[in-house]
């Protein structure tokens, strides 16, 4: 007797996002700077290689290509950042999941964002969970730079900031990334995550070094603590402190959220402005969400903002430049297809702005076409340097058009005016497709 063996097949997922723009800019000499910029992202993920629905072991990918037909050749030869033409490569990874039933293993080019930093590079991850709630990770590859072997393919903003030191050639050396990490896994209220990072060239000169901890605490439903601390090894301080405290869905109709944040500036360990630029940044946030009904939330809110108010006990300064703002906005829907909201804030201090930005969109047949109107205006007055300021109001009008679940097309307008534009028009169009072969 003959038994035909079970059919296995992968899952292939592709998505694609086409992004063309059309606008003009004005330099400070006041000619007219036309830009025809196109972007184009693929995502290929194949899934399930094993075929028996495990999903254990997939390859993941995404590809950027950027053109500005506005750049000429001789801009893009001697002006580094306007790369033109380029294709990047923004991941790519084969991941191995419940290796064992307890170890997790990922191999190629990762991005990885947490409370520490944005990092990319190239290498390999494991992760191994233990059965005492406890994950161990460890890290270990090249940094993705600009320059380099790979710099043909590598276009990306993650790379630590500063001034490369006196060697011009200081970012074609190879960075070497390092790390670690202890993750609390499976506990429902308890989450938490202590790591390590460090980023150094060929030359041991360390780049980057820094230690983190984040901790949540859902002490009860309606009560959750959060905190994060990261200890920065180039400065030799706590680079980065955040608390948060809130209190979601009291008595299903109110959230509240209060949050303090301290952020010292650190840059790339050869930098020379590390040494200058350590004033600190303090900053206290509270909101409160009101939930009015099934259709209908809004929310109010304020900050105190502290820049530099952090001295020696020796010097006799100042506190520090104060910004205090206030927000309000909310949201609300109309009938099933439609929505209107408002976002509103006011700050004074470090020069006076006020922002006001009023959206809405509604859809048709079936929410294929949308309409999404949007005005925005900005008031900007600075106390201490009069000539800045201004006044810059803007206009969108968005039409959307979806085809299944399978593709999507945005086309975008945008009127501009402000005082050294009177009128500045940008055009956006987008084609989305997304499916499964």
């Amino acid at each position: 007797m003959l038994v035909a063996p079970k059919a296995a097949a992968v899952d292939v997922h592709v998505g694609s996002e086409t992004i063309g723009q059309g606008y003009q800019l004005i330099n400070s000499s006041g000619d007219i700077l036309k830009r025809s910029r196109i972007n184009q992202f693929l995502r290929l993920d194949v899934l399930d290689l094993s075929g028996d629905k495990s999903n254990s072991y997939s390859f993941v990918s995404s590809l950027r290509f950027d053109g500005d037909f506005g750049i000429t050749d001789a801009e893009s030869e001697t002006i580094e950042q306007l790369q033109n033409n380029q294709l990047s490569v923004m991941y790519a990874y084969f991941d191995m999941r419940n290796i064992a039933d307890s170890m997790d293993l990922r191999l190629g080019r990762q991005l990885i964002i947490d409370d520490m930093d944005f990092t990319m590079f190239d290498g390999l991850r494991f992760t191994y969970h233990t059965p005492w709630h406890l994950g161990v990770e460890v890290m270990a590859g090249t940094e993705v730079k600009n320059a380099g072997f790979l710099g043909v393919i590598s276009v990306t903003q993650l790379e630590v900031d500063g001034d490369g030191g006196d060697d011009e050639q200081i970012d074609e050396r190879t960075g070497i990334v390092v790390g670690g990490a202890l993750t609390l896994e499976n506990l429902r209220d308890h989450h938490g995550k202590l790591g390590y990072r460090r980023i150094m060239n060929t030359d041991t000169d360390v780049d980057a070094e820094r230690l983190y901890l984040n901790y949540h605490y859902r002490i009860l439903p309606q009560l959750h603590v959060s905190y994060a601390a990261a200890y920065d090894f180039v400065i030799s301080d706590v680079s980065d402190i955040r608390a948060e405290i809130r209190s979601p869905g009291i008595a299903d109709l109110l959230d509240i959220e209060l949050a303090f944040w301290r952020l010292v500036p650190s840059f790339e360990g050869s930098s020379i402005f590390n040494v200058f630029s350590i004033e600190p940044l303090n900053d206290i946030d509270l909101r409160f969400r009101f939930h009015l009904g099934k259709h209908i939330s809004t929310y109010v809110g304020g900050y105190l903002r502290l820049f530099g108010n952090d001295k020696d006990e020796d010097e006799t300064v100042d506190e520090g430049v104060k910004d205090i703002g206030a927000k309000l906005g909310g949201r609300a829907k109309l009938g099933g297809h439609g929505y209107i909201g408002l976002d509103a804030s006011y700050q004074t201090g470090y020069g006076d702005q006020t922002v006001i930005d009023l959206f809405a969109g509604y859809g048709f047949l079936d929410d294929a076409l949308k309409i999404t109107p949007r005005f925005t205006a900005v008031l900007f007055d600075d106390a201490v340097q009069e000539r800045f300021e201004a006044n810059s109001f803007g206009g969108q009008l968005g039409v959307s058009y979806r085809i299944g679940r399978m593709a999507k097309f945005h086309l975008l307008g945008e009127l501009n005016s402000n005082r050294i534009e009177s009128m500045q028009f940008r055009m956006f169009g987008l084609v989305d497709l997304d499916f499964w072969l």
